[in-house]
């Protein structure tokens, strides 16, 4: 019998490692797939998180638009941060639109682009992730990787679907050695050996807390400043919401930003937005919520007993920014526009963060360094603003754009001497929309280039088809300035048209100086060096005319037409301020031009005092490049090849 009981202890005792190793293989197995599972659930719910929050074009991409090399680069990036080998983008509908892969893509990954995948499509439906772990020959795919397809959210809604491959070969044999270990040191003594997996698995799952709280970090967080950033800044704006005190919401842009990038680079830029960041922490309230919404642009959002409190607080903001940045040892004075509204009861808590940014655009519109209050009207026209956009986009893509031409006269014998190009946009139903609504929108959009490039070519190959003698005047926007490359657009548009440096004038307006005024000059001396005139366009409108006049490199100036139409309201007034800009000018050796001439009293005023050149509907409307070429011929003709009067050359003498 003691035989007996003895065989069941030792049978027990045989039989307990290799119990232990088989329950530490079916619990291992099952720990490995579970963790590999864990793994790639958070990893990828981090990676949706942060694409959503840092992509800016993703639910175009979504649609079927291509990628931006910005966003090219921030999925690297990504990639390589969280060790993502794989990833595919579907629309909402299922359909593959981008694959991203360390490795060459193959035929079939090329032939599966735009079509429809049901895995994605039924993502999208439960709105939930689906994960599979999976096995993979290297090094076409990882030993040990994920397969997550994870639905991306934006305001309530899926707008994409992100198939994320994350390679799981570390984690696995991680946890496989984790796994081995406890089963060897189970065949010893159970305990111990069951602890060991235990505390491995407790130290893994707090290693994951913390890496899930640093990414849930960065998802709300702006990377430079460490301000919230839009996700961040709308999702705490709820518990704002909640209290009883009105909420307002400010959006502040920084003006011009980029003609900084342009002269310092973007590591010094990066300071100057640090500094601003600094600055605007400190103005903000204890409770109230700062955020860098986008590249150049600040929100903030708190409670107030009502709208003045807020606008305040704004226009602190702004006096804040017009203090000077220091960079290289320069002086950067910088603007800001500012956009306000109150948020509403129970609006979806990105609303007011979109209207105050409709608010600080206005503001951008009208020049910048202002605040603008939201209200109402602005709605309306931010919808059309989006038309709007959709035409401009439109005719800039496929060259939509046309030049009427506006005649030039002398103001002693009202001899054509030239034009000045027009910008007109078509509008799609016959007409064209104003420069007044379509420029500033293309100078925000970053258009500009693009434009003032196509202006400028097709201005002189127009030009050079008329007679000998006759000049054609091109505007230039101040941001074409920022680019800084505006001397080798001008200098390869006369290459190619082969027109005479002297046949072109260029007009420019007193912004060209608000950034970098030094920069400016130096451009514009660059383009003096090249044979063509300069002209200050709008004078006595701007900040500081008489301030910048006479270091500007300029051959003219234009008097603004709302100086002759106040002559009719304010008389002797307005007239006398037109007679010392025109002495002014002649002082510097400068020739004088005043536009909008519509009166036969007007052109009389403008030859008693001695203005050299005159434009305007009383003289000459715009007209086709056509009409304009056919008049200077017949010009030409009448004059008997005799070449129209030229203006005097800047330093000449006056008479």
């Amino acid at each position: 019998m003691s035989s007996g009981r003895g065989f069941l202890p030792g049978s027990v005792l045989l039989i307990l490692p290799v119990v232990a190793i088989a329950a530490a293989i079916w619990v291992g197995s099952d720990t490995i797939e579970r963790g590999l599972q864990l793994n790639a659930a958070t990893t990828s719910s981090a990676w949706a998180k942060y694409m959503t929050a840092s992509i800016a074009d993703l639910e175009e991409i979504a649609a079927g638009a291509e990628p931006s090399p910005e966003t090219l680069a921030t999925l690297q990036e990504m990639r390589e941060a969280a060790g993502v080998f794989r990833v595919k983008l579907f629309g909402p509908n299922g359909r593959l639109r981008m694959i991203l892969d360390d490795h060459e893509l193959s035929a079939a990954d090329k032939a599966s682009l735009a079509q429809h995948n049901p895995e994605a499509a039924a993502a999208a439906e439960e709105g939930a992730i689906r994960i599979e772990v999976a096995h993979g020959t290297p090094p076409e795919r990882p030993a040990y990787y994920s397969e997550a397809y994870v639905p991306l959210r934006q305001d309530g809604k899926t707008i994409a679907i992100a198939e994320i491959y994350v390679d799981q070969t570390e984690e696995f044999e991680a946890i496989e050695t984790t796994v081995a270990r406890s089963a060897i040191l189970l065949s010893i003594i159970i305990l111990i050996a069951s602890g060991v997996p235990v505390f491995g698995f407790v130290q893994r799952y707090n290693a994951k807390r913390r890496a899930d709280a640093r990414a849930a970090y960065a998802a709300e967080h702006d990377g430079l400043t460490g301000l919230l950033n839009r996700s961040g800044f709308i999702a705490l704006k709820r518990e704002l919401l909640a209290k009883a005190k009105p909420v307002v919401v400010v959006s502040l842009g920084i003006d011009r930003f980029g003609a900084v990038n342009a002269a310092f680079g973007p590591e010094r830029s990066d300071y100057i937005l640090l500094e601003a960041a600094e600055r605007l922490k400190s103005l903000a309230e204890p409770e109230a919520i700062v955020g860098r919404v986008s590249g150049t642009e600040f929100a903030f959002a708190l409670n107030v007993n009502d709208l003045k409190e807020g606008a305040r607080l704004a226009e602190r903001a702004l006096k804040l920014i017009r203090r000077g940045f220091v960079a290289d040892g320069h002086v950067v004075n910088l603007t800001g526009s500012a956009g306000l509204t109150l948020a509403e009861k129970g609006e979806h808590p990105g609303s007011p963060l979109s209207r105050a940014n409709v608010a600080m655009c206005r503001s951008r519109a009208k020049g910048g360094d202002r605040l603008t209050i939201f209200d109402r009207r602005m709605g309306a026209e931010l919808e059309a603003g989006r038309d709007l956009e959709t035409v401009l986009r439109a005719a800039v893509e496929h060259e939509r754009f046309e030049l009427y031409y506006q005649p030039i006269f002398t103001a002693k014998d009202h001899a054509l001497t030239g034009f000045e190009a027009l910008l007109r946009m078509p509008n799609g139903e016959g007409g064209f929309v104003s420069p007044a609504r379509f420029i500033p929108l293309a100078e925000q959009l970053g258009l500009i280039h693009r434009i003032g490039r196509l202006a400028i070519n097709k201005a002189c190959e127009e030009a050079k088809t008329w007679p000998e003698g006759y000049k054609v005047a091109v505007n230039l926007s101040p941001v074409q300035f920022d680019a800084r490359n505006i001397v080798e657009v001008v200098r390869q548009a006369l290459a190619k048209s082969e027109l005479p440096p002297e046949k072109l004038e260029l007009e420019i307006t007193e912004g060209v100086l608000l950034i970098d005024s030094l920069d400016a000059v130096q451009q514009l001396s660059q383009l003096r060096e090249l044979g063509v005139k300069l002209a200050l366009d709008d004078f006595g409108t701007g900040f500081s005319s008489l301030a910048y006049l006479w270091k500007l490199p300029v051959d003219k100036v234009k008097i603004d037409q709302s100086f002759l139409r106040a002559m009719e309201s304010e008389g002797d007034g307005a007239a006398a301020i037109v007679r010392s800009i025109v002495v002014l000018g002649h002082s510097l050796g400068l020739v004088v031009t005043a536009e909008g001439v519509e009166t036969s009293e007007q052109l009389d005023f403008l030859e008693e005092i001695g203005c050299d050149f005159l434009q305007g509907y009383y003289l000459g409307r715009p007209a086709s490049a056509e009409a304009a070429a056919s008049l200077a011929r017949k010009d030409a003709e009448e004059r008997g090849g005799q070449n129209p009067v030229q203006p005097r050359e800047r330093g000449a003498a006056v008479s």
